[in-house]
């Protein structure tokens, strides 16, 4: 219960008011990602082995975790700033670019998933990626209450 406690926090630091129509929160990318860390230490039950392994490759995660956490922030930042006027050519462009987006994080879950399922019991692999997406649906919870709908 101590860990969902934290990662409520967590998700309350990313976005705390209702966003203006015209802007979007600046986030402490850095902070955040150092937050979400201590909550993966408090979750995961790694043996001293496990851990040596463990952290090399999930500091290799998010670092590509951090570039498409950034790609996404920005692509919303976008669709707050084109919302009210949006063509059907820029909507093509930012669903496109969102596809990808969304293509490259699947793309590096699955290089982990790999990469962890080699070194680590696959009970460790899953507890890491069903925690990750806890914080990611909280993420995205926050966000859409807040993103301006198309006019």
């Amino acid at each position: 219960m101590k860990t969902f406690a934290r990662i409520l926090a967590l998700l309350l630091l990313l976005v705390t008011v209702p966003l203006p129509a015209e802007t979007s929160p600046e986030i402490d990318v850095e902070k955040l990602f150092a937050l979400k860390k201590e909550l993966v230490k408090d979750s995961m039950q790694l043996t001293q082995r496990e851990a040596a392994v463990f952290w090399h490759l999930y500091d290799e995660y998010e670092k590509k975790a951090i570039d498409i956490f950034n790609r996404r922030a920005a692509h919303i930042r976008k669709y707050i700033q084109e919302h009210k006027n949006m063509s059907d050519e820029t909507a093509k462009t930012m669903l496109k670019n969102y596809l990808q987006i969304e293509a490259d994080a699947l793309k590096s879950k699955r290089a982990l998933v790999a990469k962890f399922s080699k070194k680590l019991p696959l009970k460790t692999v899953y507890q890491l990626f069903v925690f990750e997406e806890i914080l990611e649906a909280g993420y995205f919870s926050q966000i859409a209450e807040n993103l301006p709908p198309l006019e």
